[in-house]
């Protein structure tokens, strides 16, 4: 890298190099900057080498504000920005649905006046040891109220599991797993993943030409399947735990020609098995011996209200200890929603499925099925078939 020349003759000479610092210094960041905002790969790590430009870029500006009595703006419009953030979070809250999530681990409120707080004492702070021309101290301080309140959110939000989907996804695996069961992922590949597990993961791409490489030199065949070798395991006898994307799943049921069993759900992706464990299969079997004739009265019900409707995605869940068995059901580019509780009588309810497949609402769930769409009456079988085997 080379910078600029110390001007060596008088004030021409420093005028013109202040003037060429700032398009140095953009011509450094600008092109990064554009580059990685187009990327379609992002980490953290890849802007650091445009952070000095930005500083550098910065420290006039805050200098500048430091020489003048309009100093207090300095301080006033980064808090007042993190306080509309918050503002817009208040106003938003039911209608986003990260929100829901934030509310629902109980840390949503707690989050937000946190952040105002932090915000608003960096405002305070700033102002009053700016007035007394405390710059310095004003500078600090404020700064490090900023930083705390941007850390409160990334801290706060990185441990719940819907937002940690990789650490969420391997304490899932781990509590499912019976013994040394491969994992793989399809389509995608969760970086931390490995790291939480303490193993390798399985890669599966057709259309990746470095896994391509990796399966021709036979380099690690256990780590580069081909699709073909994930399908079969999918389909064998063995249990298989597959991560994927959400837009991913119904292409890889299809060609599965299976069930699969969705374990958990993040934002983007979704942890599947192709078959439930042992002691959930077994509770699922005694509900449905325990339901007899009254699952098949439910289903023939659930096809009368949704006529032409068919099932692609079976749930059997716990609310309040009550089994209850919910269909997401297709007719004509509308989604509903059935649901019956499987002991008898079984209340019915159909409702519009506004939700899109979205994470499940913290009830305990016992079996969340992807199926190939099929009609209701199928559906017993299919339960039967899937747990018994």
């Amino acid at each position: 890298m080379v910078l600029p020349r110390r001007p060596r003759g008088g004030t021409d000479a420093a005028a013109a190099a202040r003037g060429e610092a700032p398009a140095f210094l953009w011509a450094w960041l600008a092109p990064g900057l554009v580059l990685f905002t187009l990327s379609q790969s992002k980490l953290a790590l890849y802007v650091l080498p445009l952070l000095p430009a930005a500083a550098l870029l910065l420290a006039p500006a805050i200098e500048r504000d430091l020489d003048e009595t309009t100093r207090r703006s300095m301080f006033l419009w980064p808090s007042s920005f993190l306080a509309l953030v918050a503002a817009g979070t208040f106003v938003l809250r039911q209608r986003r649905e990260d929100w829901e999530y934030l509310k629902r681990a109980g840390v949503g409120w707690p989050l937000l006046l946190s952040v105002v707080a932090l915000a608003g004492g960096a405002m305070l702070l700033g102002d009053l040891l700016a007035r007394r021309r405390r710059a310095v101290a004003a500078l600090v301080t404020s700064a490090l109220l900023w930083m705390a309140a941007c850390y409160a959110i990334l801290a706060v939000v990185g441990r719940i599991d819907y937002f940690n989907l990789t650490k969420h996804f391997a304490t899932v695996v781990r509590a499912e797993r019976a013994a040394a069961e491969p994992v793989y992922a399809y389509q995608c590949y969760l970086r931390g993943l490995p790291f939480y597990l303490g193993e390798t993961v399985g890669l599966v791409s057709p259309h990746s030409d470095d896994l391509r490489l990796g399966r021709i030199t036979r380099h690690d065949p256990a780590t580069f399947l081909e699709e073909a070798d994930l399908l079969a395991s999918l389909q064998g006898s063995g249990r298989v735990f597959v991560v994927l994307r959400r837009q991913d799943l119904q292409g890889l049921q299809g060609r599965a020609a299976r069930p699969l069993c969705i374990l958990a759900r993040s934002q983007a992706h979704v942890l599947v098995s192709n078959r439930p464990g042992a002691p959930r299969a077994r509770q699922i079997q005694a509900l449905l011996e325990a339901s007899g004739p009254a699952l098949e009265d439910a289903l023939e019900r659930a096809a009368r209200a949704v006529p032409g409707g068919e099932v692609t995605l079976i749930e059997i869940a716990k609310p309040g200890g009550e089994p209850t068995c919910s269909l997401r059901m297709r007719r004509a580019g509308e989604a509903y929603v059935v649901s019956f509780a499987m002991a008898p009588p079984a209340q019915l309810t159909v409702a519009r499925d506004d939700r899109a497949g979205g994470e499940d609402d913290g009830r305990p769930v016992l079996l969340r099925l992807a199926v190939s769409p099929l009609p209701p009456a199928g559906v017993g079988r299919l339960l039967r078939t899937s747990v018994g085997e």
